[in-house]
């Protein structure tokens, strides 16, 4: 599959939640070079700044708000009930992402973390070690 360089707003990543046993599907929104940089150095500052992993979370759930735009109905149940990010949906939860936040931190950071930090890697080089 090509990667998209234009901007979308319904990229997908599916991660699995061992916790659930399944695998999750998540929405985000096109993210620019510019948006990397300033997340790692809002990152790199924040720790340099207060030293506390705590206010670094709070920064990458922040960058999660911005940026992931829902999820696969079916993925996520409260209360025993299926909830929906989608608007137009008749399940459709307005409080889904404060509900991740609270409940599947795990699931945002990992996926913010893998949408925002190195989402590339080198598969072969031909350079001798």
């Amino acid at each position: 599959m090509p990667r998209e360089l234009g901007k979308t707003e319904l990229n997908k990543i599916i991660v699995f939640d061992k916790i659930s046993g399944s695998t999750i599907e998540l929405y985000y929104r096109s993210i620019t070079s510019t948006e990397r940089i300033q997340y790692k150095s809002a990152i790199l500052n924040q720790l340099t700044k207060s030293n506390n992993i705590e206010d670094a979370i709070a920064m990458q759930l922040a960058w999660a708000e911005k940026i992931i735009t829902g999820f696969k109905k079916g993925d996520f149940t409260l209360d025993g009930k299926i909830i929906s990010s989608d608007p137009s949906d008749s399940d459709y939860y307005a409080g889904w992402f404060s509900i991740l936040k609270e409940m599947a931190t795990d699931i945002l950071l990992l996926v913010i973390d893998t949408i925002l930090g190195n989402t590339s890697y080198i598969v072969r080089t031909d350079v001798p070690f």
